[in-house]
């Protein structure tokens, strides 16, 4: 069993700089963002996410830990969107590689189905890169449909 609890301040700096450059990289592969501009414009959309870091009103950043262990095996961060309806929005979810392929993606998400539904909160809502099949993959299995679909085709000079 897993559950989610607050990210402590230390790993909070260590996630937040990795974070925003692989954000920027993501955004490069996807065609969004150019090289010269990508980790200008991650670190400014995560100042904007999240202007007081973890104090951040409505933002959850946090640890899965394993129950059994007491270890982290990953993280996952939700905001809490006001409706209508009132919704939960995944920010970013994932699991260290060593952890990976032994179901804690499955259980991190169940432990936020179980979160958001004791917050009283009915639907949760996600942005996933159209290259990361794994990811499409897991939340699939979870019970996650797609709701929208954008579509890019590039166009060699």
């Amino acid at each position: 069993m897993v559950h989610l609890v607050p990210m402590s301040e230390a790993d909070f700096q260590e996630y937040s700089s990795r974070s925003t450059q692989e954000y920027a990289e993501e955004n490069i592969k996807a065609g969004i963002s150019q090289p010269s501009t990508a980790l200008a414009q991650a670190e400014q959309e995560f100042q904007h996410v999240l202007p007081q870091g973890l104090a951040t009103k409505d933002q959850y950043i946090c640890s899965i830990q394993d129950d059994e262990t007491v270890s982290n095996v990953g993280m996952l961060w939700f905001a809490v969107r006001e409706g209508p309806p009132v919704s939960a929005f995944i920010y970013d979810f994932r699991v260290d590689g060593k952890y990976q392929r032994r179901g804690y993606g499955t259980r991190g998400l169940q432990a936020l189905d179980d979160k958001v539904k004791e917050m009283g909160i009915h639907k949760i809502a996600l942005h996933v890169f159209g290259h990361n099949q794994a990811a499409i993959a897991l939340y699939q299995k979870a019970g996650y449909e797609t709701i929208d679909m954008r579509m890019a085709k590039m166009i060699e000079p």
